[in-house]
């Protein structure tokens, strides 16, 4: 009975190990179409600024004040930044496909046309949010649902000895 009751907790606690897995791959997946939808900023910004550096040098060669070479150098800066372009694009895509996947399970293919836009962006937790080292080993060895789950096994085994045990005590039996 026991061991029925704590293979119920464990069971219990599977459970919450699963909805846990998947809250995080939630919030990790969240987090990458953050970086992505950031990082396509960034890159879009960088290609703005080659093409007003290419515009800028195209006219210093008119002028007669740069080699045209200088000009070409330039050209190929903005092929770069438009290919980081794409990479970051595609990048963000595969980010909200992700997200797609994990909160819908239709096969619709019109989910996929869906576009996403994050409304959080990473701060800078203050030094208050963050606890020392030995209180957060302490709280996270508390809230682990894989440290319950060990702990009622080990009950379980326990209650497994304690049966051994009994099965090497003498049985007398008598029967009248």
């Amino acid at each position: 009975i026991r061991q029925g009751a704590n293979n119920e907790k464990i069971s219990e606690t599977q459970f919450e190990i699963q909805i846990t897995n998947m809250l995080v791959t939630a919030q990790k997946a969240y987090w990458d179409l953050v970086f992505a939808a950031e990082d396509l900023k960034v890159k879009q910004r960088s290609l703005e600024l080659a093409n007003s550096t290419l515009a800028e040098n195209k006219m210093k060669v008119e002028i007669g004040t740069m080699a045209p070479i200088d000009v070409i150098q330039t050209e190929s800066d903005v092929a770069t930044r438009t290919e980081s372009v794409i990479i970051s694009t595609s990048t963000q895509t595969q980010a909200e496909d992700q997200i797609k996947k994990l909160v819908s399970s239709q096969n619709d293919p019109t989910v996929f046309l869906l576009k996403f836009r994050t409304s959080d962006s990473p701060k800078q937790p203050s030094p208050a949010d963050i606890p020392d080292l030995a209180t957060a080993v302490r709280i996270a060895l508390e809230n682990r649902p894989e440290m319950r789950q060990n702990a009622l096994d080990l009950e379980n085994k326990d209650v497994d000895v304690q049966y051994t045990r009994n099965q090497k005590l003498p049985v007398l039996d008598l029967t009248a």
